[in-house]
């Protein structure tokens, strides 16, 4: 995957990335949060709950040890980053789950659990572990993230596993309900110690058993 559409993926501008590497399973991540001021302040929010009606939960397992997920904010980015093979912009959503140091593992700034997708995705199951061709089904990542002065260091598993349910529909006249069931999620991070310092100095398996989020998106 280009570091173009990684960028995009990932909610930041590409020439925000200013370094990439790319691991078995993951990829490394360096932004330049001087061009980021809605991640700039995504990380600087203290938020600790979901907006009233937002609920996102799931299952979630660390090398096999249960462990839990309580995500303490919720971004949701409406967007037409991608376009389709007649070259028009497919609108979609980025959807990401957060929790911030911390309560975050590892040390991290910030971890997350992000989901990407376009609306035609809605109402159809989609396997994860295909790999992605073009926009053809919905996206999952595992993050975490370390700050570094202006910088932002970020190792991000793709899921290799798993299935994603999804229902968007309108809700008035600019809103969507947002929803969505998954299962047996897996994310393999490689040991990015040597890459990433402040990384754990170990590969582990993040999964998601079971989970669903039930969203309120403006449009």
């Amino acid at each position: 995957m280009d570091v173009k559409t990684l960028a995009r993926l990932a909610g930041v501008n590409p020439q925000s990335v200013v370094e990439h590497k790319a691991l078995q399973g993951a990829h490394l991540l360096r932004i330049d949060l001087r061009n980021e001021p809605e991640l700039s302040s995504s990380l600087a929010a203290k938020a600790t709950r979901l907006p009233d009606g937002d609920i996102f939960t799931t299952e979630f397992t660390l090398d096999g040890a249960s462990q839990p997920f309580v995500a303490e904010s919720m971004e949701k980015y409406r967007n037409n980053d991608f376009h389709g093979e007649d070259d028009l912009p497919r609108w979609g959503w980025r959807l990401r789950a957060q929790i911030p140091a911390p309560n975050a593992r590892f040390g991290a700034e910030i971890e997350r659990i992000s989901l990407w997708m376009i609306d035609e995705h809605s109402g159809s199951e989609h396997q994860l572990g295909i790999p992605i061709d073009s926009l053809q089904r919905p996206w999952m990542s595992y993050s975490l993230g370390y700050r570094q002065g202006n910088y932002l260091n970020v190792a991000q598993a793709v899921a290799s596993a798993g299935s994603l349910e999804l229902h968007h529909e309108p809700d008035g006249e600019n809103s969507m309900r947002l929803s969505g069931t998954f299962s047996g999620v897996r994310f393999e991070m490689p040991n990015c110690h040597e890459h990433l310092p402040q990384a754990p100095d170990r590969p582990f398996t993040v999964l998601l058993p079971v989970g669903f989020y039930e969203l309120k998106g403006s449009v």
